[in-house]
């Protein structure tokens, strides 16, 4: 219920972004996310294993002149990762399950001006962490699970406010059907301690599937 009602606050925030423009339409998506985490730790970095979580969201086109246009979104997203080291016998698997509402600010570019057309784009990502977050610890047959506590405090596992950078590409159809692929990459360190060795970052590689509703008032 908790995400479902930040979705709807963060969807209205883009609504209110683009300006309530005449031209503007809304739409939703669904895809997947191949979701890692890089580390760092004394200066080397390394990926765990990626995880495959779905998502799901809500998107605005507001067109910018001839080419540009804005393209926010609000999503539900499951990020995390996954890390398996065998001792002896004994496979120990650590799966982290990262839930958060994500809102997306692309600014695209569409190439030429038919009613079917490639684009790509660019923006800032913000993200929430929501409270179903969790670690799944399981050592042989025997499975764990810790709910993670989020925050700025240096006893919290992760901060609650992850931001970035995201890219996107993808082909939408006349009739408002589009396919895109995306990658986001986390700039904020994750670690809630201060100064502390290790650092800690979210990147997914996405692909959706949606629908721009079409808007007779743009015609």
């Amino acid at each position: 219920m908790k995400k479902t009602i930040l979705i709807l606050i963060l969807f209205t925030c883009c609504l209110s972004i683009s300006g309530f423009s005449q031209k503007a339409q809304v739409g939703f998506c669904a895809g997947i996310n191949s979701a890692n985490q890089q580390r760092e730790h004394l200066g080397k970095n390394t990926h765990d294993e990626s995880m495959i979580f779905p998502t799901y969201g809500l998107v605005i086109s507001s067109p910018i002149g001839k080419h540009f246009f804005f393209n926010p979104g609000v999503y539900y997203s499951k990020k995390g990762s996954q890390i398996e080291e065998t001792f002896g016998n004994t496979v120990h698997k650590q799966t982290t399950i990262l839930n958060y509402v994500e809102w997306m600010l692309n600014f695209n570019y569409r190439f030429g001006s038919g009613r079917s057309f490639w684009f790509v784009g660019a923006g800032p990502t913000i993200s929430f962490l929501l409270p179903e977050s969790r670690v799944e610890d399981k050592v042989g047959s025997t499975l764990n699970t810790v709910d993670l506590k989020y925050g700025s405090n240096p006893s919290d596992d992760l901060k609650g406010m992850d931001f970035g950078a995201n890219g996107i590409a993808g082909y939408q159809l006349g009739m408002g059907l589009f396919l895109a692929v995306n990658f986001t990459y986390g700039i904020r360190n994750l670690e809630p301690k201060a100064n502390a060795p290790d650092k800690l970052r979210n990147q997914v590689w996405g692909i959706r599937l949606g629908w721009i509703v079409p808007n007779t008032k743009s015609k």
